[in-house]
């Protein structure tokens, strides 16, 4: 997730696929304020990430920074306790300006300390993921195919659900797009390399076989 973040946050001349809607959740015992406030919190993380990927780094750390210091409600079992300070800890990080690496080496941190919340609590949250859309070789459809299966690989780490992590991933893996699709004729060097990147983290990705391969 880490090297994917950075290949995604860092390629050029792209113009972004625009946000999606937060997805839908559903979650515990309905209409409890500890339900309320998980949701709240995957909703703020979600598009922390998502922001930072796009490049839209203000509206990142206002909601990175709301996550740092939301206070955890009461009804969480002690045994959770510590992912929720590790959590606030990497939102914390996420939000200060730091080298790409290390933000996205704190994002990853984030999710992973959400999975183990939602572990050591025994709750799996019920998020809906839309159906992955079709393939294109055009510029703008593959971008929201990309947009897509980075949140389905975040959903996959926040709740432990290592098959919507492969569904995300293997997406992810298919064939880069080339020059003519960007209008340009022969894709610039840098730029191709960046479009490699993003697919080869897809298939290395599919091929994690634990939580901790995820992070990297």
């Amino acid at each position: 997730l880490i090297a994917l973040a950075l290949a995604c946050s860092g390629s050029p001349e792209v113009t972004p696929a625009g946000p999606q809607a937060p997805p839908e959740v559903r979650a515990g015992k309905e209409g409890t304020k500890l339900d309320d406030h998980m949701k709240e919190h995957f909703r703020d993380a979600t598009i922390a990430m998502e922001a930072w990927v796009g490049g839209n780094f203000p509206s990142a750390e206002s909601h990175l920074g709301y996550l740092a210091k939301h206070p955890a409600p009461k009804g969480i079992p002690d045994s959770a306790m510590a992912h929720v300070e590790k959590m606030q800890e990497a939102a914390l990080r996420a939000a200060t300006p730091a080298a790409p690496s290390d933000t996205a080496r704190a994002f990853a941190d984030l999710g992973a300390a959400c999975g183990g919340c939602h572990e050591a609590s025994g709750v799996k949250p019920q998020i809906v993921l839309s159906d992955a859309p079709k393939a294109s070789e055009d510029v703008q459809p593959h971008m929201i195919g990309h947009l897509w299966a980075v949140r389905a690989m975040w959903i996959g780490l926040v709740t432990n659900d290592a098959d919507v992590w492969v569904r995300g991933a293997t997406h992810l893996s298919g064939d880069p797009l080339h020059g003519e699709a960007f209008e340009i004729g022969e894709m610039p060097e840098h730029l191709l390399e960046f479009a490699k990147s993003v697919h080869a983290h897809g298939a290395k990705a599919r091929d994690a076989e634990d939580s901790k391969a995820r992070l990297e």
